[in-house]
């Protein structure tokens, strides 16, 4: 589940509406996330969150016809799933705790959620010294069995200023790696889309290239892989995107851009890449894009190549970026 998901379901499930209508779910999704006002973004992110709230049975959505078009569809309102009765709680009064979950004495627990905290209770006490951090997956697997609890758990009551923190468990977020190649120590990162691009690319650039580490983004993995980049070295200075000219390779930078945090550079386009693949490129048939969405796509690319990608992405048609490949490549060692 996105943290804007998990945000968005805490904020209607504290509130009295059980049905919630789309203009109040899009101006609390704003109110949340200040910077999708001008992202062309906006609407697939309240998009996956309401999926998020779906599969986790906390909203529920009506049947499809009631969908307003668009891509991708929205729902006219949600109906936020509640509890007809209240789940039975335990006191944690009455269980001798560590100094560091002393906070929970004071509170109501439900049965599993103590269930749980005994069992970090007991870790604690026997607790080594020298206990090392450990990927988050490998710590939930130990302390409860399964290895995914413990994400799920971040986003629910028993993680706040106080209480519990991957700190204390001594486990840590692991970044999915993304696979890449070491071309020279400059401190550039090229990221493509495509692996037969990237082989390409790999075979072909060298060291007077001014590429540090060609990386395969592997579609949108690289929206979850994007802050692997902070750990290579030397650091990245520099990180240029080059993907497919449609509505999901547009998509796939802006979205790692958001997702990249604060200790990585601004994530731009691979300016002569593409510039080479809209001389170079085959027009192929897809869907089209609304023009305002195509227009807000586009504006990620450099000024002077908006207006020809909205009005192609809007025209039902797009660019595979292996137009330019080996040869393309072999052609014009300059085009980076």
């Amino acid at each position: 589940m996105t943290s804007l998901a998990r945000r968005l379901l805490a904020r209607l499930e504290a509130g009295r509406r059980s049905r919630v209508p789309l203009a109040f779910l899009q101006e609390l999704v704003l109110e949340l996330e200040p910077g999708l006002r001008t992202s062309p973004l906006k609407r697939e992110w309240l998009a996956e969150a309401l999926d998020d709230g779906v599969r986790a049975r906390r909203l529920r959505v009506p049947a499809q016809r009631r969908l307003y078009s668009g891509h991708p569809p929205l729902p006219a309102w949600v109906d936020v799933v509640r509890e007809t009765t209240a789940p039975p709680t335990v006191s944690g009064q009455e269980y001798f705790w560590r100094p560091e979950l002393a906070w929970a004495a004071e509170l109501r627990f439900r049965p599993d959620e103590l269930e749980r905290l005994k069992r970090v209770n007991a870790w604690l006490r026997d607790l080594d010294q020298d206990e090392p951090v450990v990927p988050i997956r490998e710590r939930s697997l130990e302390l409860f069995g399964d290895e995914k609890l413990l994400e799920r758990l971040r986003s629910g009551r028993l993680f706040f200023d106080r209480g519990l923190s991957l700190e204390l468990l001594r486990a840590r977020v692991v970044h999915p790696p993304f696979v890449f190649h070491r071309i020279s120590a400059a401190p550039v990162l090229l990221v493509v889309e495509n692996h037969h691009t990237y082989d390409s690319f790999t075979r072909l650039l060298g060291a007077d290239s001014g590429i540090g580490v060609v990386a395969y983004g592997a579609g949108t993995a690289f929206v979850g892989s994007v802050s692997y980049a902070s750990e290579l070295s030397p650091p990245v200075g520099e990180i240029r995107y080059f993907g497919d000219l449609d509505a999901k390779g547009l998509r796939i930078p802006v979205d790692a851009d958001r997702a990249r945090g604060t200790d990585l550079p601004r994530i731009q386009p691979a300016e002569r890449l593409y510039r080479r693949l809209l001389v170079l490129g085959i027009r192929a048939a897809t869907p089209p894009v609304p023009a305002e969405t195509a227009a807000q796509l586009a504006s990620w690319l450099p000024d002077d190549l908006r207006d020809e990608v909205a009005a192609m992405l809007a025209g039902g048609r797009r660019m595979a970026q292996e137009a330019v490949g080996f040869k393309a490549l072999g052609d014009r060692p300059d085009v980076l």
